[in-house]
Parts: C-alpha cells; structure tokens; sequence
C-alpha cells in the first residue's frame, strides 16, 4: 500500500446541519406595531394634553368670575366638575407621566438589571389603568359623594356610582395582578434568554470592531443604556439588531450564511491576511496510505494571532482565538517567553470563516427562538386573561349589587361541576405551562431525540411544539405529553463520544492488533481540531471460535448537532479504518460450512 493514493469523494446531506431555522408565515413586522403604536401614543397625548389645557381655562375663569364661581349643576360647583372632567379626560396622561418618572429612575440606577425592566415595562399599562380609575374614584368620593349635601334621590344615584367606580378599581387592582403573576412566569424564561442575548450582542460588536480593524482605544463603546434598551426591546418580541459589518466605510448587513462567509473573506483579508502553503483539515476528503490528510497544496490566509487581538475587547472572544491559533513553523527560534508566543502563532482563514457563520448561525436562531417565545407568552397571558375578566365582571356585579351573596353561592357550586368537566383541560394547561416556563428543556432550533426518534424544534407554543424530522415530517407533539417524556437535547449537551464496531479473525497476531491500536492513535492525534485526545480499543468478545469483535471508542470535539459534521468525521475514520485494515492484511472469514447436494 506504501505509495498508493486512492481519492475518495465523499457527499454528506444533512438538511438540518446547524441549528435549524423554522419555516414560519409571514407575519406583522414587530417594529411596525410599534412604529403603531407610538403614533396613536402622541395623537391620544396631545388630544390630553389639550383637554387639560382648555379644563384648566375653565377652572381659571371659574375662581376668576363671580357669576361662574357661584353657578352650580346637579347642586355642584363649576370647579368640582372640572376636576372631575379632568381626572377622567387627563387622568390616564397623569398615570402616564408618573410611571414614565418611575421607569427614567429606574434607567438610571446603576444597581437595577435588565430583569427589573421587564418586570417594570411588563406591569406599566396595568399600573396606568390602575392609577387612572383610582385618581377618578378619588375625585369623585371626596368632591361628589361627601362634599356635597343632596336629597334621598340623589344620594342613591351618587351612591350607586360610588359603587360601580369603586368595582371598577378593584377590577383594575384584579388585572394588575393578572399582569404581574404573567411577567412573573414569563421572566423565569427571559432570564436564560437575556443572557443568550448579552452573549451574541458581545459577538455583533466584536465583528464591528474587527471589521473596522481598529484598536480598542479607537473603537465604540455600547453602553449600559443602549445594551439593556436592546434586551427590553427583543424579550418582547421585535428582533436584534441587524449582524453588519464596515467594508469600504460602507456598513454592509449579514443576511444567511452565504454573506458570512463572504464578510469572513473581506475582513480577513482587510486585517492584512498573508498567504502560506497549508492544508485545510476541514475539507480534507483524501488520504494517503499513512492515514493523514491528504489535500493538494494551494495557498491559504493566515493572520497573526496578535494583531486579531488588538481588535477583540470580550474576554470569551479572545480565549476563542487564542485556543485555536497555531504556531507558525519557525526554525532555530526557541520561544520561552509567553509574550513572545502570543507573537509567533496565526489564525487560519478557514478558523476565522467558521467562528463567523457559527455566530450567525446562533444569532438567528437566537431571533426565532425571541418570536416563538413571545408567542407562548401571549398564549399564556390570552388565556389568563379570560379567566381574570370573568372575575372582574363577578366581582363588579357584586358591588352594584346586581349579584347577590345567595347567587354567587350558587354560581360557584355550578363552577364545581364545570371543574369536573373541564377538569383535564386545567391539568393540561397547568402541565404546559411547567412545561415551557419552568421546565423548558430546548428552544426553538435544537435538535433533540423524542421516543428514540431524532427531532428538530421547529415552533413552540403554549400547548404544543411542532418537530421536524430529518427529511422535512412535521410531528406535532401537546407539551403536556411533552411533560411526561424524556427528552435529549443534543445541541446542548457537550462533545459527545462515539465508536465503531468490527469483526477481525481469532487467528489475527497481537503484534498486528499492536499495530492496529497505533495506527489509530496516530490518525486520531494527527486531527486534534475533529477528535478529542484519548480513545479506546476494546476486544469486545470471541464468537464461534473465528471471530473477534472489536470495538473502537472516541470522542468528537462537537456534540450531534451538528449532523453533518458527525457524519463526515465518522465516514472518513470509517474509510481510514478500511486502508489501516488494508494495510495490516487484518481480514475475517467465514468458517466453512457443510453443502449437501441432491440430484434430482
């Protein structure tokens, strides 16, 4: 075999490679509801803004004139009404303005983080209604309902208005903690989110900073307001900034993995790359009979390590590079100092292209799992909110004594039997809810194995998760079966191990099985960035006395979600293992067997 080259092309598909990006309708942009939002927000403010203007004229012109100032309706002076027209017409912009003060305050404390903000922003609009209504309900009590004498008549009228405010603010008080037991549950999610999010925002501004090839000291700082203003802003449903970066003093946007590859090649090349004759491991698919790759020489880029650094601020960055880096091939130069290492190692091309679409790779897939997540949230609250309204309309009915004490007795024994009835439905939602908010075993994205059965999370909702299989099946799965089942999560598991199992001959010698365990050792250290160090060579057992099963143990440097990738490695020591076999005339026969023939 000493000489012999066989080139061997090999074609891996995997549909699902990296983390898959779901397939999902189109949908209403979330920065044009709230481009929506914020316009109707300044119309409904300055139509306030002015009804203040023009109530206050009239309080003014009430104490000011005499004839206004003693003129009463409903026995009621000019100015009791005006600031009861006020606290109805303004009351809400009030609210507004106070929570705003609360919310400037809290932006401005050093010690608060960003899941106080999205409690805060979560509970505002209750807070606002809470407010409101209960400026309302004031008003009235003190200028209408005690400031003024009035007849049996009128009393009952001004009594029964009392009690509708008064349910009414006990509603809003209901509502309001509706919103906070929903951000509640819904912040035990955003808390693993939000970190997800600082840990690609820290990856978009490095990019920026190595594309402009600039030093840090020279280099834009994202500050605390601008980073927390990002976090509030995905966590409720409108997607990260966009992945850029400066070509040309131009800055250009990131939209699928072709453009990373393409951004990869200018910035390396912008950041001063040279070229040296190397091979590229990762896509090497030919060997030579020694079992090393095998690759015809063409020039490859390669940047040193140091000048890389310079323009890296993130300490996770930074580590990255400098464990992949490699020493340049320097003779007669010893290298002692540690500095001095740092100088003489290099970056490949091909490092630099795959750190920069893995990064892609999760920032969209970090964008899908912030939509569906947001959806659950709202599925949750939907349904949450159905059953605070029918207590709120309970409750209120109480008040203005339309339900008695007797009838709500008697509603709650018809709420029993409609426990029974919907009984399983409850312990579904329950199940569901633990499911995703507490439990939450994968995000959208991660391949996982369900029922021995490999799946990729394609959507997620409240009361179910759509899969997709390898070949494009959607499975649809209810999360409180979900609940109840074992679930591996392979894009967050760590490098995981595999093995390869073969049969050689009992009369094979133990120096050639020798040989065998070195040849694999050698191939296997040969490829540090594919195969972790250490591997095993197990004699597993002896069958009909000719056959010896061995079994080869080793380990990947990536976990099984990357398919493809897994797939490759293991058919190319697959392949190597046949030329290693070859090699060593290591072979398996079949025992005779006994053939009777009958002449018919």
């Amino acid at each position: 075999m000493a000489g012999r080259k066989e080139e061997i092309n090999i074609q891996i598909t995997d549909m699902n490679s990296t983390k898959q990006k779901p397939v999902t309708p189109p949908q209403p942009s979330p920065e044009d509801d709230q481009t929506n939002t914020q316009k109707f927000e300044k119309l409904l403010m300055i139509m306030e803004t002015t009804a203040f203007i023009c109530i206050v004229a009239v309080l003014i012109a009430s104490f000011a004139s005499t004839k206004l100032h003693n003129k009463t309706m409903w026995d009621t002076k000019i100015w009791r009404w005006c600031l009861l027209i006020m606290s109805i017409l303004c009351g809400r912009l009030a609210a507004y303005l106070i929570t705003q003060a609360a919310l400037s305050y809290i932006w401005k404390s050093t010690w608060v983080d960003e899941k106080v903000l999205y409690f805060a922003y979560g509970v505002k609009k209750s807070i606002i209604l809470f407010l409101w209504l209960s400026s309302v309900t004031i008003i009235w009590v003190l200028l209408f309902h005690h400031g003024v004498k009035r007849g049996k008549h009128d009393k009952k009228i001004v009594r029964y208005i009392t009690k509708c405010l008064a349910g009414g603010v006990v509603g809003a008080a209901i509502w309001m903690v509706k919103s906070l037991g929903v951000q509640g549950i819904g912040s035990v999610h955003a808390r693993k989110l939000f970190n997800k999010i600082k840990y690609i925002i820290t990856f978009r501004v490095t990019l920026l900073d190595i594309s402009r090839g600039v030093e840090l000291e020279n280099s834009g700082e994202y500050t605390r307001r601008e980073m927390l203003d990002e976090l509030i802003k995905s966590i409720r449903g409108e997607r990260l900034k966009s992945f850029s970066y400066h070509h040309c003093e131009t800055c250009k946007e990131i939209a699928n993995a072709k453009d990373a590859r393409e951004a990869a090649e200018l910035i390396f090349l912008n950041l001063g790359a040279q070229n040296i004759e190397e091979e590229d491991e990762d896509e090497a698919l030919t060997r030579n009979s020694q079992g090393s790759t095998q690759n015809s020489k063409k020039p490859k880029c390669y940047l040193d390590l140091e000048k890389l650094l310079k323009c890296v601020r993130n300490d996770n960055v930074r580590k990255h590079f400098e464990a992949v880096a490699e020493c340049k091939k320097i003779s007669g130069n010893n290298i002692n100092n540690e500095e001095e290492t740092l100088k003489e190692k290099h970056i490949k091309r091909s490092i630099f292209r795959k750190w920069l679409v893995d990064v892609y790779n999760e920032y969209e897939s970090l964008n899908n799992t912030l939509i569906h997540t947001k959806m659950a949230i709202d599925d949750f609250d939907k349904i949450i909110s159905i059953c605070a309204i029918v207590i709120i309309i309970i409750v209120w009915l109480l008040f203005i004594d339309v339900l008695t004490i007797k009838a709500l007795v008697f509603l709650s024994s018809q709420f029993v039997l409609l426990g029974f009835i919907f009984g399983n439905t409850m312990k579904t939602l329950f199940e569901a809810v633990i499911f995703v908010f507490f439990i939450h075993p994968f995000d959208v994205g991660d391949r996982c194995i369900v029922d021995d059965v490999e799946l990729i999370v394609d959507e997620e909702r409240m009361l179910s998760t759509k899969f997709l299989k390898p070949n494009g099946e959607k499975v649809y799965y209810p999360n409180s079966i979900l609940f109840t089942k074992p679930i591996s999560n392979l894009y967050r598991s760590p490098a995981m191990g595999d093995s390869i199992e073969l049969a050689i001959d009992l009369s094979t010698p133990i120096d050639v099985l020798e040989q065998l365990h070195e040849r694999i050792r050698k191939y296997l250290g040969s490829n540090p960035r594919r195969w972790k160090e250490g591997f095993s060579l197990v004699f597993k057992e002896i069958e009909d006395v000719n056959k010896m099963k061995v079994v080869v143990g080793f380990g990947h440097t990536v976990n099984f979600h990357h398919a493809s990738k897994r797939s490759k490695r293991r058919s190319l020591l697959v392949l190597e293992m046949k030329i290693i076999l070859e090699d060593l005339k290591i072979k398996y026969h079949l025992l005779p067997r006994e053939v009777h023939l009958k002449y018919i």
